[in-house]
């Protein structure tokens, strides 16, 4: 409808100017799409009362139920289940790591997080049900496991006379399990208002899920709606605001299409107002821009806030597709959407190319599917049965009629990614490694960055960004091997326990064998400290020599920890947005035909190497790192073997065989031409002389 209303107003213009020419400029105003023609609605508790009635937390899955089909819209969300409804026994998926029990959020141990769910049995609980709300509820629609229990069981209906990982919290204070009152707590529905809002409250919603109020972190979704505000004594429903008959008003609620600015809330640096970019990095609040430097923004680069490289030279917006006012819905959509209309792959059928039939558009409003659309994830294991369903670069391009320029065309688009050309480098900083074997003194972990010369906290920091490492991936099936950029995180952790049962050791655990009270252990501080001033910095935050490792094992020995050892692992991220056009992308042969390959090319993975532990590429990616990783001048560097996975790179590969072959053969041609020569001229001569 916007594109109609658009082309209208052109046409309008033109025809008003007579032959004038009217130039449309792409607007950077903030993503905030119209709002629907929605009914005023009546906000209701869990039990159906009217909040102005009860005093109670609204009710999404009760409000929205009058028209949706929420159970089905909740059920039909991998956002919302996070891997709760493929939860397993620790290790039991293929390629987990032994203490993942899903391979969802809700499951599968986050290394930057640092924090493990605790399966049911285990001595030492780290993470419950409820800590992990407060943790990644931010970044969690709600429902799910912040409604449901591991076995199906309401969590607020859970027997309250065990101790458990459902119903139990680490005690900071002592290291102790304690229980956890969901009947108190309330539990966090699924939460419609984050993505259908026109501005929700975020932060107000944050703050109620890390207070432990998840029954009120819908509400406070609504804060800047004037519908609720906040006092001493808690949320307050404001009646004065609402109509006549007890309602929330369209206009109040400002009901609209999720914005690429809501999928931004979780996912990523997503701009699109004229106040220059500035992403924040080191709190994973932008957790999408911290590990792989993606900013989803129409803005060019020089008009950033950011110090750039070359600044003024950058005269390109951070993604074209952004620039050209398309959002992560037009390729992330809902799956039974009757304008997109796909179908997860396990139920499609392989023979059918085109499926016509489609959802009625009121049958789509009453049970709209809420599992989107998304391709094959390096980092992503939730819902693999979706994969493939996102619309990709060929749904919507045919690079078979353009790249005149480029010869065996076919052969380089079943290779290659097109982010591999049209994705050539990242401009802004990311995440490099993560060490968590040792902590600074303000108890975080040890971070490397890539693309950025300098502090990353430092706004006169040199940022020129860093060229991902094309590595292969494979479709879910393993039928397609294409070479892709990704950027490589590496990261090194401590587990404990006997090789069946290992678990990352928990954070309190590691400060209480590093620290006594607010200073280094003394054991600790003697064998780190190099100088001997008293005080670790940054280059002695490295277990690089054995009496450094000695020591903090011997201290994690001493608090109670078994069979204490180094960790380390990779995990690949792919880069997918940034996406520049054919004046930015790599176009040259060369790039990729010759001895110094782009493809090639070494990625240092991490500037030091703790106790030398080489890290092993998690299990459950679909991305192959084949080529050797190696400690190369102090430094953690990986080096593509592309042949390994079946690319003959034309002008930089070499194979033996085929070189043999082909010298064996220009020597046979040459013998056989100066024998077929020379045996002319001997007649010739003996011609003449008879």
């Amino acid at each position: 409808m916007r594109t109609v209303l658009m082309i209208a107003v052109l046409v309008g213009a033109v025809t008003a100017n007579g032959s004038e020419t009217v130039q449309f400029v792409p607007p950077t105003t903030p993503d905030r799409p119209p709002s629907i023609d929605h009914p005023a609605i009546p906000l209701v508790d869990r039990d159906g009362v009217n909040v102005l009635t009860s005093g109670r937390p609204v009710s999404t899955m009760q409000t929205c139920a009058g028209c949706h089909d929420t159970e089905f819209i909740a059920g039909h969300s991998y956002h919302a289940t996070a891997g709760l409804d493929e939860w397993q026994h620790p290790g039991a998926g293929n390629g987990w790591r032994p203490w993942d029990t899903s391979p969802g959020e809700f499951g599968r141990w986050n290394p930057f997080v640092y924090r493990h769910l605790t399966p049911a049995g285990a001595d030492r609980l780290d993470m419950g049900t409820a800590d992990w709300v407060r943790l990644f509820g931010p970044r969690h629609t709600g429902g799910g496991p912040a409604v449901t229990g591991r076995g199906g069981t309401p969590l607020d209906d859970l027997d309250q006379g065990q101790l458990d990982g459902e119903t139990a919290v680490l005690d900071p204070s002592t290291g102790n399990a304690t229980r956890w009152d969901w009947r108190v707590s309330g539990t966090a529905e699924f939460n419609c208002f984050v993505c259908h809002l026109a501005d929700p409250d975020n932060d107000a919603r944050v703050q109620a899920l890390r207070s432990g109020r998840f029954d009120w972190a819908a509400t406070a979704t609504l804060a800047r709606t004037d519908l609720v505000s906040t006092s001493d004594d808690g949320w307050q429903w404001n009646e004065a605001v609402f109509e006549s008959d007890q309602t929330a008003s369209a206009q109040k609620l400002s009901i609209v299409p999720p914005s690429s600015k809501a999928c931004g809330t979780c996912h990523g640096l997503v701009h699109m107002s004229n106040a220059p970019v500035t992403p924040s990095y080191g709190s994973l609040t932008e957790w999408r821009t911290e590990i792989t430097g993606q900013i989803f923004s129409a803005q060019n680069l020089f008009d950033s806030g950011m110090n750039l490289a070359s600044k003024t030279k950058q005269g390109r917006p951070w993604d074209i597709h952004a620039e050209r006012l398309l959002k992560c819905a037009h390729c992330h959509f809902a799956i039974n959407d009757p304008a997109y209309a796909t179908e997860e792959s396990v139920s499609r059928p392989r023979h059918l190319a085109f499926d016509s039939r489609r959802l009625e558009i009121g049958e789509f409003l009453r049970r709209p599917n809420h599992n989107l659309a998304k391709g094959y994830s390096a980092q992503g294991t939730v819902a693999n049965s979706l994969d493939g369903t996102m619309r990709r670069c060929g749904d919507c391009h045919d690079a078979l009629v353009t790249h005149d320029w480029l010869p065996y065309k076919r052969r380089h688009m079943d290779r290659l990614l097109c982010e591999s050309c049209h994705v050539p480098a990242v401009s802004a900083p990311a995440r490099r490694a993560t060490d968590w074997t040792i902590l600074t003194a303000e108890r975080k972990p040890r971070i490397e960055y890539v693309g950025v010369r300098g502090p990353i906290d430092d706004p006169a920091s040199l940022i020129d960004g860093y060229n991902p490492a094309l590595v292969s991936r494979a479709d879910r099936r393993g039928e397609r091997v294409q070479l892709g950029p990704h950027n490589l995180v590496t990261t090194w952790f401590w587990t404990f326990g006997a090789d069946g049962d290992r678990r990352p050791i928990r954070l309190m655990d590691l400060e209480q064998a590093l620290f006594d009270g607010d200073r280094y252990n003394s054991d600790v501080l003697a064998a780190c400290d190099l100088d001997g001033n008293g005080s670790l910095d940054h280059t002695e935050l490295v277990l690089d020599t054995a009496d450094k490792v000695n020591a903090v094992r011997d201290r994690l020995i001493t608090v109670g920890l078994a069979n204490p050892r180094i960790t380390a692992e990779i995990q690949p991220f792919g880069i997918h947005h940034g996406v520049v056009t054919k004046k930015w992308a790599r176009r040259q042969c060369t790039s990729c035909h010759s001895a110094a390959s782009d493809i090639s090319q070494y990625f240092v993975l991490a500037a030091a190497v703790p106790a030398g532990a080489i890290p092993a590429p998690v299990g459950d990616t679909n991305v192959r790192l084949t080529g050797t990783i190696e400690v190369e001048n102090g430094k953690l560097v990986y080096t593509p073997a592309t042949m390994t996975d079946g690319f003959y790179v034309l002008g930089h590969d070499r194979w033996a065989a085929i070189d043999i072959s082909g010298i064996v053969l220009i020597l046979g041609t040459l013998a056989g031409t100066l024998s077929h020569g020379g045996f002319r001229w001997y007649l010739a001569r003996r011609r003449r002389g008879s």
